[in-house]
């Protein structure tokens, strides 16, 4: 992985589709993502 990514999308979590998307920050930090 030569390419740095700020934010990744993972919905590989098991529980939801939207409820377990949460975005990866480039700090190793896990966001939630709110659809408000």
């Amino acid at each position: 992985m030569a390419q740095k990514q700020t934010c990744r999308l993972v919905t590989s979590m098991p529980g939801g589709d939207n409820e377990s998307s949460v975005y990866l920050t480039d700090s190793g930090r896990m966001v939630p993502q709110r659809e408000e």
